[in-house]
């Protein structure tokens, strides 16, 4: 049991900075979406399919660095790759993406999100014992996936509504990455004294 634990606060001491990165270009995405609110939905799906890269790649390194220390850890890697090809086809044609891909963007939004939301709720279940503060892990997976039911719910709906609804996503759930990326690294350090 100790070394599970020590190898899980080497693993969070490993990873953190990760998160923070993830937060920080979902909120820098966030940001630039309200300062520039004429953003055609052509550029926000390339935006979007270069975040849903960046993140897909951050999720596989996630998953490879530990890979020893968490279950499951195949189904990061199989979320990273979704991430990497979406982005890969959303990048390679963004105007097409626009006119083929709304109503795919609407069903893989919330397909991902509700994915997301799992996985959140899972994480903090699983590290209960570990951590303190671990509802908001499930706060965050129980909003993920009522924005991702929404989206499935309605998936007719328009340009301006979802440039909106990424808005909110991107900055919400970036600054609650940034919150939990400082949260693991203090679960780290205390796991290590241990």
């Amino acid at each position: 049991m100790e070394n599970s634990r020590a190898l899980l606060g080497q693993f969070i001491s490993d990873t953190w900075w990760i998160v923070l990165m993830r937060g920080i270009v979902l909120l820098l995405f966030g940001i630039l979406f309200i300062n520039y609110p004429e953003i055609t939905l052509i550029t926000v799906i390339a935006i979007l399919g270069a975040y849903w890269f960046v993140d897909g790649i951050f999720m596989i390194v996630t998953s490879i660095v530990g890979h020893k220390q968490i279950k499951g850890w195949g189904w990061g890697i199989f979320s990273g790759i979704l991430g990497i090809l979406a982005g890969i086809i959303v990048m390679a044609s963004p105007v097409a993406g626009a006119v083929f891909t709304h109503i795919f963007l609407v069903y893989f939004m919330g397909f991902t999100a509700i994915f997301k939301g799992v996985s959140e709720i899972s994480f903090g279940i699983m590290m209960r014992k570990e951590i303190t503060n671990e509802w908001a892990y499930i706060l965050i997976g129980i909003i993920s996936i009522i924005f991702g039911v929404f989206i499935l719910r309605n998936p007719d709906v328009g340009s301006n509504l979802l440039i909106w609804l990424v808005i909110i996503f991107s900055v919400g759930g970036g600054i609650l990455l940034i919150i939990r990326s400082f949260q693991l690294n203090k679960i780290a350090e205390e796991l290590k004294k241990q």
